[in-house]
């Protein structure tokens, strides 16, 4: 068998089981009698393009210490990064996120055991190892890449939000997003016939969510870079710039925080 076979023969599966799935979904989306076209949409919306393989855990630990100050941290290592902040009631919310080779299925119902999530982030520092020490509870999700959606349109109906344009959450900016696209939605259909004004606004959102979608996967490959020298001049670097010139720092995302959609 060459080399390569294996691999070609867990793609080749891999493909037969996102067709079973795309094919259960055209199932349900028809008994529910939605539209043939619009169901092209939603499925055309599905369809992955993963580049990353990401597992997220998410916990509150109790006790968070005293006094401290209402701040994000960002925690970075080879392959994973770790996000916390203090919630009233002394808790701390911790979002651990780690590329892993097993597969993780979409949902936000999985559980999985605290000494899992310690021993993914065993060499950070000891003060996130304080806060894995309290955790009882993991809850488990995994993260895909998806492609930005051909069409957003059909008939009376639009796709806004992430079933046009599902981002990873390096940005966060979902929420965001689907916000942009209601205003602008709204805007085109003011004027016009409704195939305008829905042409419209997939023409003027495609450009920025895409860029957004983008961005977001780069933070990711950014938090999570295995070399350990470009690791050390990458995050050393962040670090100093964060330091003396906080605003040049935040002035790389002026195109996304300072875009007011009400205006364009």
């Amino acid at each position: 068998m060459a080399p390569y076979s294996h691999s070609v023969i867990e793609q080749a599966n891999r493909a037969v089981q996102l067709q079973k799935e795309f094919d259960q979904v055209n199932a349900l989306l028809n008994s529910a009698g939605v539209p043939l076209a619009y169901r092209d949409m939603v499925i055309a919306a599905a369809l992955m393009a993963i580049t990353l393989t990401l597992l997220v855990s998410n916990c509150v630990t109790a006790h968070a210490e005293a006094g401290g100050q209402p701040e994000v941290e960002v925690h970075m290592g080879p392959g994973r990064h770790l996000v916390s902040y203090p919630l009233q009631g002394g808790l701390r919310n911790i979002v651990a996120v780690e590329e892993r080779q097993g597969w993780a299925e979409e949902g936000w119902s999985h559980t999985d055991h605290p000494a899992n999530l310690r021993g993914a982030f065993a060499g950070f520092s000891p003060r996130v190892q304080g806060w894995l020490e309290k955790i009882g509870d993991v809850h488990l999700w995994g993260l895909f890449r998806h492609r930005v959606a051909d069409r957003w349109h059909s008939g009376h109906q639009a796709l806004i939000g992430d079933a046009a344009h599902p981002t990873l959450p390096f940005l966060a900016q979902g929420a965001n997003m689907a916000l942009e696209d209601a205003w602008v939605l709204a805007h085109c259909l003011s004027d016009g016939s409704m195939a305008e004004g829905l042409t419209r606004y997939q023409a003027l959102r495609k450009p920025r969510v895409t860029r957004v979608v983008d961005a977001a996967t780069a933070n990711a490959r950014n938090y999570h870079l295995s070399n350990p020298v470009i690791r050390t001049v990458a995050h050393g670097g962040l670090r100093v710039l964060g330091s003396v010139a906080p605003d040049r720092l935040l002035s790389r995302f002026d195109w996304l925080y300072r875009h007011d959609v009400t205006r364009h």
